[in-house]
């Protein structure tokens, strides 16, 4: 409260009609800034889960990638390749393309969650608003 006391002191009269004004303020300079560690976070989730799901891809290419090359290799050399080479050869492809389609499933359900989370805490951090404002129609409707 010496605070206040003092802000009046400095402050001319009329400037400051309540001892509450300093405490709205501080108020809403916390919101603000837990809203921007909220945003940063999201964009931190965002990364995060962009570097998983790319971690995953190289991992996903460098356990297919000897067999799926090593077929491709044997039928760019000319060698004829056999019915079940080429079975072989189509089911590790279909393998490949199955774990990163799934991979790519897990990661958007992970960061689904997660940016819904962060959403969910933004709407919390944000001021309540007048819903009736909201809904006012700012428009005239043409006849």
């Amino acid at each position: 409260m010496v605070g206040i006391a003092a802000m009046r002191h400095i402050l001319p009269p009329g400037t400051m009609t309540s001892a509450d004004a300093l405490p709205t303020a501080q108020e809403d300079i916390a919101r603000q800034s837990q809203m921007a560690l909220l945003v940063t976070q999201s964009y931190l989730a965002i990364a995060t889960g962009s570097f998983r799901y790319f971690n995953g891809l190289t991992q996903t290419f460098a356990a297919h990638q000897h067999s799926i090359f090593s077929h491709l290799v044997r039928g760019g050399l000319g060698a004829q390749l056999s019915e079940e080479s080429q079975r072989a050869m189509t089911e590790s492809v279909r393998a490949y393309l199955r774990e990163v389609g799934e991979l790519a499933e897990r990661e958007a359900r992970l960061m689904q969650t997660e940016l819904a989370q962060l959403a969910e805490a933004i709407t919390h951090a944000a001021p309540a608003s007048d819903t009736r404002s909201d809904r006012q129609r700012r428009w005239k409707v043409k006849l």
